[in-house]
């Protein structure tokens, strides 16, 4: 993904988002909406320097349609900035992806940690 996002309240331009999908199939058996297991690292470049926001968490999309999702997500964070110590912490939030294609969506993110915007480019098989 690539876009704006604001990391440990430090705006700027988000070079590259990598996301990396766990389907989990049966974590809730009587649940329909999907859940993945997400790993979760970027490149923030701001005015002032280059943090590297990383995120493992658990995505569930508890509105889920053909061609946009809303979701919600837990798990943990840190935000590794050259010049002081890694930022740790508990990352909650919600989010919503907008499918415009077979391979691309529109990804809005919002939690205390870090929030951002941008094109998502989904991997194929």
């Amino acid at each position: 993904m690539g876009g704006f996002g604001v990391a440990s309240g430090n705006s700027g331009y988000v070079a590259l988002v990598g996301f990396d999908s766990v389907p989990i199939k049966r974590l809730l058996p009587d649940f329909s909406n999907p859940a993945f297991l997400e790993f979760q690292g970027a490149g923030l470049i701001s005015r002032n320097e280059t943090q590297y926001p990383f995120h493992i968490h658990l995505r569930w999309h508890f509105i889920s349609r053909d061609n946009w999702a809303l979701y919600n997500f837990g798990g943990v964070g840190a935000v590794i900035r050259p010049s002081d110590s890694p930022l740790f912490s508990i990352r909650a939030g919600w989010g919503w992806l907008w499918y415009f294609g077979e391979f691309v969506a529109l990804r809005l993110e919002l939690s205390p940690d870090f929030y951002g915007a941008g094109l998502l480019v989904r991997g194929w098989d």
